[in-house]
């Protein structure tokens, strides 16, 4: 993953963007594709990279995800 100015996505945006995704991780598993950018995770903002992990981090039973994909939103939620 990557900050969204860096990788030469919208620089008005925030949000990090998942540049490349390995097969069979937990990731992919969850259904998170390669161009997906992160905007969201449990009401908080992710701006940059360091953002999301602090986030994961925090150890949740769930989950709730904003991301975009090919220009639209969308909202996922685990448990687990």
């Amino acid at each position: 993953v990557g900050p969204v100015e860096r990788e030469g996505l919208d620089a008005l945006a925030t949000g990090v963007a998942v540049l490349k995704m390995r097969r069979g991780s937990p990731a992919a598993r969850l259904g998170f594709e390669a161009g997906d950018i992160i905007r969201v995770v449990n009401g908080a903002t992710v701006a940059a990279t360091k953002d999301l992990k602090k986030t994961v981090q925090a150890g949740r039973k769930s989950w709730e995800i904003r991301i975009e994909r090919h220009g639209k939103t969308m909202d996922f939620v685990f448990r687990g």
